[in-house]
């Protein structure tokens, strides 16, 4: 059997392949050696383009985060989300159907009675999913959901829960900053008080001296809380570079869980670094992780409200989909949202996942369609992810009130803002963001006497847009990071300790940095994926049908495509050079004009980076470039002379 080869170079190969099968059977070195070029090539060429595709590497993480540092510029993003990266959000079994319960899905019987009844049911069961089947679900009413209860349709095209009012008509208030119709409200974010930290501590530490251990243990999730003191808190919060605040003075600006490594002593060891210093002045305590709203969510849906005009800023009415307060380890995934004035909010609430979700309009509510889509105060280490934003908010993505270890990631939206909302929101990463049309990237709002718009550590990680995006006010936050974001601007007089690395590429679908995702790079670092069983079968992989059995290679085809017989192709060889050369040159030409545009890019990028720091230490701006694989050119040339000298033996041998 030979190999089953496809493209303009099938008989050039075959005749490789026919002619080495010959100097196998005649001993003959040369054209064995021509055999040996045609693996340099297809193995060289491959991993040189893998290193292309990949992009170059950060002065700040490099290829797998040996260069990351937890007290450097960037945070340890993989807690977030749901389980804190360590745990898929679950496919709860169904407790209790909507219809079992009354509910009709005609879009005009109104069901929210029915819907309520089946949640009662779910908590009393002890939770579990409440189902609804396809239908259009109308209800005046609001929903909240209890710990362990999720709210799941059949998806986002077959069930839709319809609000045809307000929550201003229904139920009067104000609701332009949160309340929606599907809630989760926990209550008391105050948890239960362990001991007292008796010493101070840096950021990117792990050991803190704790007055008793008593009621410690290693293994156990525990919040470390700090309240400021005359706002020297929430100025460290911004490395003391800037006066931060004169709004909530004391407030409880510090909240970090994180399990407990080791004990020895009265010195406790986190198994996380810590985000911010810690200082006996600001009351440090430790305290018992004990959620009073956790594991819930809502799945598989659609959310819909009637069309109306946007009322304006601050005037909303209450169009108000999902709200988690106060929640743990709650999620929001496979959603749309339409029409609405607030798509999704967490608040308050830690480890929570915002997965997959859409947010547009079906008509035509005004040129900004209403307040925010995906929203994110206090609290931490949420995720929102997947998100496609097809409509254009006051504030599309927001992150504010001390939250940290915030992450926004593989997202888009038809021109996105990233609203840094004042009051200190710090350590935030945006990762792998296509901004659309890029012509709103940094309005924000938040009270102006709140400080800057973000605290420290702001990172933005291969942020792209249809044009190139520029840097924001020098007063908009200190120490903000750019890798990889698409811009030519210089760092504004008067920013305070930014960093910047340009990219190398600088369209929106183009991978400019490596990594292009840092979240997912910092879960597979801390989580690395089990290695697989040597003897489980090679194709069992649980991804894609193409990554099944190993003899489903290329052409997605049965067996390993060794079926198709050329053991009697005739090739004119001298025929054929034209035709491989022609194609060689064009491939150098492609090559050529993608290092050409690498250049270019590259100085265009770098221009703007006086006063910049290059942590490689090393002329240029800190990026390296992955891989020192030979190039494609290289293995070609060798190639064609070797694989030329063995097919002139063979024809001589012939």
């Amino acid at each position: 059997m030979t190999p089953k080869l496809r493209g303009p170079n099938l008989h050039f190969f075959a005749l490789i392949y026919h002619c080495t099968i010959e100097a196998l059977m005649r001993n003959s070195m040369t054209t064995m050696i021509a055999f040996a070029a045609m693996l340099f090539l297809m193995v060289g060429g491959a991993t040189a383009r893998d290193a292309v595709a990949s992009g170059p590497t950060s002065a700040l993480w490099g290829e797998d985060g040996e260069l990351f540092t937890p007290g450097g510029r960037l945070m340890d993003w993989s807690y977030a989300g749901y389980g804190a990266g360590e745990r898929a959000i679950p496919d709860v079994p169904v407790v209790a159907d909507v219809a079992a319960h009354g509910a009709v899905g005609d879009g005009v019987a109104d069901d929210g009675a029915a819907i309520e009844a089946a949640i009662d049911a779910v908590e009393a069961a002890g939770g579990g999913a409440v189902y609804l089947p396809p239908g259009r679900y109308l209800s005046l009413r609001r929903f909240r959901l209890p710990s362990g209860v999720v709210l799941r349709g059949a998806g986002q095209d077959a069930t839709t829960l319809y609000f045809p009012e307000h929550l201003e008509s229904l139920y009067g208030g104000d609701y332009s900053f949160g309340g929606a119709f599907i809630e989760g409200k926990g209550g008391s974010s105050a948890l239960p008080w362990l001991t007292t930290v008796v010493e101070a501590a840096e950021r990117g530490t792990h050991e803190i001296r704790v007055a008793s251990t008593e009621r410690l243990a290693v293994g156990d999730w525990v919040m470390l809380a700090q309240r400021d003191l005359n706002f020297t808190l929430i100025k460290r919060l911004h490395s003391d570079l800037v006066d931060a605040s004169t709004d909530k003075i004391n407030d409880r600006a510090y909240n970090f869980p994180s399990r407990i490594e080791a004990i020895n002593g009265d010195v406790v060891t986190l198994e996380r670094a810590l985000i911010a210093d810690v200082e006996t002045r600001w009351t440090p305590t430790l305290r018992a992780v004990e959620p009073r709203l956790s594991e819930i969510g809502v799945e598989s849906l659609t959310i819909e409200f009637p069309v109306t005009a946007y009322p304006g800023h601050l005037n909303e009415l209450g169009y108000n989909a999902v709200h988690f307060n106060n929640a743990w380890h709650a999620w929001v995934r496979d959603v749309r949202v339409l029409n609405a004035d607030l798509g999704v909010s967490f608040t308050s609430s830690f480890f929570c996942t915002a997965s997959g979700v859409t947010l547009a309009t079906t008509g035509d509510r005004g040129p900004i369609t209403g307040h925010h889509g995906l929203n994110n105060g206090r609290g931490g280490d949420n995720l929102f992810i997947d998100f496609d934003i097809q409509t254009t908010f006051q504030h599309d993505l927001t992150n504010e009130w001390y939250a940290h270890g915030v992450v926004f990631a593989r997202g888009r939206g038809d021109d996105l803002c990233m609203d840094h909302h004042r009051a200190a929101p710090h350590s935030t990463l945006w990762t792998e963001l296509n901004l659309g049309a890029g012509t709103r990237p940094w309005m924000s709002g938040g009270s102006g006497n709140r400080g800057p718009h973000t605290a420290s550590w702001d990172t933005m990680w291969n942020v792209t847009a249809d044009q190139r995006l520029p840097l924001p006010w020098a007063s908009f936050g200190p120490q903000m990071t750019f890798v990889g974001f698409n811009t030519r601007d210089t760092i504004p007089d008067g920013a305070l300790d930014w960093y910047v690395e340009p990219p190398a590429l600088v369209t929106s679908t183009s991978q400019s940095i490596s990594p292009a995702n840092l979240w997912e790079a910092m879960v597979a670092r801390r989580l690395p994926a089990e290695e697989p069983d040597p003897g489980a079968d090679a194709g069992d992989t649980g991804g894609s049908p193409d990554a099944g059995d190993a003899g489903d290679v290329g052409d997605g085809e049965d067996g390993a495509g060794w079926d198709e017989d050329v053991s009697d192709v005739s090739v004119d060889v001298d025929a054929l050079q034209p035709d491989v050369s022609a194609g060689l040159d064009a491939a150098d030409e492609g090559l050529d004009a993608t290092s050409s545009e690498d250049d270019v890019s590259s100085q265009d990028a770098t221009s703007g980076l006086d006063g910049v720091s290059n942590p490689s230490g090393g002329d240029g701006c800190g990026c390296r470039a992955s891989g020192t694989s030979p190039t494609p050119g290289t293995a070609a040339f060798v190639f064609i002379v070797l694989a030329g000298l063995g097919v002139s033996r063979c024809r001589g041998q012939a």
